[in-house]
C-alpha cells in the first residue's frame, strides 16, 4: 500500500485507475484513524476530498449509532490483524444516509489503511424489510458475523440482555456467554461457521447467558445461516427459559419431596434404594437402614389435634434433616412412619445414630400455640445390606419387623434387625 501514493499520490498508472474509475468509494485512512485521499465515488458519498489542514476522522463519516463498529475495525488492524470488515451507515453529502459493507486492509509499511466500500444488500428496501422483520419477533433475535460479532439485534435482545442497542452491535458473541463457558463456546462458534446449518445450539443441555448486571439466565439458541454478499452470517434466536426452568425444578422436587416435612417421598426413596444398594454392592460395602415411627401418634392426634400432630411430623423432619450427612437418604415413608437409608455404612454406626435420634426427640419439649404437648418419642429398626437382603423390599422388611420389637420391648428405642 505504500505504493499506491497514501502520502502524496494514488500510486502507479493501473492502481489509479483503479482508484479513480471504481463505482466503490475508496479511501485511504492514515495510522491516526484520519481520511488522507478519497476517489470520486468516496466524494460523492461523503462530500468534498478534506484538504491536508481539514482532515477528518474516518469515523466521522458514518452515523453516530455506527461509529462504535468503525472504531472496533479500526482497532483490529491496529493490534495486529492484516484485514477487516464491518458494516455501517454513511451520511449522505445531501442525501439519506445509505449502508456499506467495508473491507479494510492495513498497510504494513507505515500502518495506513485502505479502505473499499460496497453498497450492502441487494436494495436499501429490502434491507429495510429484513430489519423490521428482526424488530417486529417476538422473541430476542440477532445476527452474527463470521468473526463471532453482533451486527444486528432487535429490541427484545436489549431486554433480554439489559445492554443498549449500542452496546450490543459490534460486541463480540463471547461477551454474552459467562466466562467459564467462553473457550468452548468460541470453538462452538467457529465450528458453527465452518459448517452452517439450521440447528438448535446446545441440545439435550441447558446453556446459559450472561446479562451486563452479571446475572446469569437460561436460554434456548436457535441458529439460522443466512448467505450474503460477505459471506455467511448466522441469525440466533434466544428465548429466555429461566422461569420454565425454575417451574420445572420446582415441580420436580414437589414430586419428590413431602410437603408437610421438605423430607424425600416414598416414590424417591424406592428409586434411590434400589440404585444405592446395586451401587454398594459393585463397591462391596455395607448400606445401612433405619426404620422410624412415632410412637403412640395415633393417640397424640386425638388428644391434641391434627395441626398439633403435624407439629410433630415437621420436628422428625428437621432432626432427621440435621441428623444426616450428604448422600444420606431421609424419608417420610407414608404417616408417622420414616425412613432413613445409610449409604456406606454398617449395622454398629447405624444403631448408634438410631439411638442419638431417639434421644434427641425423647428431650424435645414441643408446644403448640403455647400449650405444651408433652414428651414425643420415637422407635427405630435397624438392618443392613447385604446382611439382611439383597433388595429393597427385604431390606426394609427386616427393619421393619426390628421397629416392632423395639416397640414391643417398651418404645422409645431402637433394635438391630436379627
Amino acid at each position: 500500500m505504500a505504493k499506491s501514493g497514501t502520502r502524496g499520490s494514488a500510486g502507479p498508472a493501473p492502481c489509479r485507475c483503479f482508484f479513480e474509475l471504481t463505482p466503490d468509494p475508496v479511501v485511504v485512512v492514515d495510522p491516526g484513524g484520519l481520511v488522507r485521499h478519497g476517489n470520486p465515488s468516496w466524494n460523492r458519498h461523503a462530500g468534498p476530498r478534506p484538504g491536508k489542514s481539514a482532515a477528518r476522522p474516518f469515523e466521522g463519516f458514518f452515523l453516530p449509532g455506527d461509529r462504535r463498529v468503525v472504531r472496533a475495525a479500526i482497532r483490529d488492524l491496529a493490534s495486529g490483524s492484516p484485514s477487516t470488515s464491518f458494516r455501517a451507515r454513511m451520511k449522505g453529502a445531501g442525501a439519506p444516509a445509505r449502508e456499506f459493507s467495508w473491507s479494510l486492509t492495513s498497510c504494513p509499511e507505515d500502518g495506513s489503511i485502505l479502505g473499499i466500500g460496497r453498497e450492502a444488500g441487494p436494495s436499501r428496501e429490502t434491507d429495510d424489510r429484513f430489519r423490521l422483520a428482526v424488530e417486529a419477533a417476538p422473541n430476542a433475535m440477532m445476527v452474527v458475523a463470521p468473526g463471532g460479532r453482533i451486527v444486528l439485534v432487535n429490541a427484545e435482545t436489549e431486554k433480554l440482555f439489559g445492554y443498549s442497542r449500542e452496546e450490543l452491535l459490534n460486541l463480540p458473541l463471547d461477551a454474552l456467554v459467562p466466562p467459564r463457558f467462553r473457550r468452548k463456546h468460541s470453538s462452538s462458534c467457529a465450528e458453527y461457521f465452518g459448517d452452517p446449518s439450521p440447528r438448535t445450539m446446545g441440545s439435550g443441555r441447558d446453556l446459559l447467558g450472561l446479562r451486563k448486571d452479571g446475572r446469569e439466565i437460561q436460554i434456548e439458541i436457535g441458529l439460522n445461516p443466512m448467505s450474503t454478499r460477505e459471506g455467511t452470517f448466522a441469525m440466533v434466536s434466544l428465548i429466555d427459559i429461566t422461569e420454565r426452568k425454575r417451574l420445572e425444578e420446582k415441580l420436580r422436587l414437589e414430586s419428590v419431596r413431602d410437603p408437610l416435612t421438605g423430607l424425600y417421598n416414598r416414590r424417591y426413596l424406592e428409586a434411590s434404594l434400589d440404585r444405592e444398594i446395586h451401587r454398594c454392592g459393585r463397591k462391596k460395602v455395607p448400606l445401612a437402614l433405619v426404620f422410624m415411627d412415632v410412637d403412640r401418634f395415633k393417640r397424640f392426634n386425638d388428644t391434641f389435634g391434627h395441626a398439633a400432630g403435624d407439629e410433630v411430623l415437621r420436628k422428625v423432619g428437621r432432626l432427621l434433616k440435621t441428623g444426616t450427612r450428604h448422600g444420606d437418604i431421609a424419608c417420610r415413608y407414608g404417616g408417622e412412619e420414616f425412613v432413613l437409608a445409610l449409604p456406606e455404612t454398617s449395622l454398629e454406626p447405624a444403631i448408634r445414630k438410631a439411638e442419638r435420634l431417639c434421644r434427641k426427640m425423647g428431650e424435645t419439649r414441643l408446644a403448640k400455640e403455647g400449650r405444651p404437648l408433652g414428651r414425643v418419642t420415637l422407635s427405630a429398626g435397624v438392618a443392613a445390606f447385604p446382611d439382611h437382603g439383597s433388595s429393597p423390599a427385604e431390606i426394609l422388611k427386616a427393619a421393619d419387623r426390628a421397629l416392632y420389637r423395639a416397640k414391643r420391648g417398651g418404645r422409645d428405642r431402637a433394635a438391630l434387625a436379627r
